[in-house]
C-alpha cells in the first residue's frame, strides 16, 4: 500500500492539475516483475503488481492531466537474506520447493 499511497501523494503535490509543475515518480520493482519465478509466486506477484500499477499510472492519460511521469526500475537479484532463505518464502504446501527456489534465483542475473 505504501507504493500506491506514495504515488498518489506524488500526483497531489507535483501534478499540474493540482497547481504543481509536474515531475517524476520512480517506483522500485525487481527483475521478478518482468519474469515470473514459479518457486516464489507471492513475492513475484507483488513485483508484477508494481509494474502493472506503474504502467497504469504512467499512462499518457495521467501524464497529459498532471505532467507527472511514472516509471519503475527493476534491479537484478541482490545478495540478501531472501536468497539465503528462499525456501521459507515459498509455498509451504509443496515439499522440497526450497531447493528449486534457490536454483531459480541463482539462474537470474545479479544486480551489478
Amino acid at each position: 500500500t505504501g507504493l500506491v499511497l506514495g504515488t498518489i501523494l506524488g500526483f497531489q503535490h507535483m501534478g499540474a492539475h493540482k497547481g504543481g509543475r509536474g515531475g517524476y515518480i520512480i517506483n522500485v520493482s525487481s527483475i521478478l516483475g518482468l519474469q515470473p519465478l514459479f518457486s516464489m509466486p507471492v513475492y513475484s506477484g507483488t513485483k508484477w503488481f508494481v509494474i502493472g500499477f506503474t504502467k497504469s499510472m504512467g499512462s499518457e492519460y495521467f501524464h497529459n492531466l498532471s505532467k507527472v511521469k511514472v516509471m519503475a526500475v527493476c534491479p537484478g537479484v541482490t545478495d540478501t537474506e531472501i536468497i539465503k532463505n528462499a525456501g521459507k518464502a515459498t509455498l509451504p504446501t509443496f515439499d522440497k520447493l526450497d531447493k528449486e527456489a534457490a536454483k531459480s534465483l541463482a539462474s537470474l542475473p545479479p544486480q551489478g
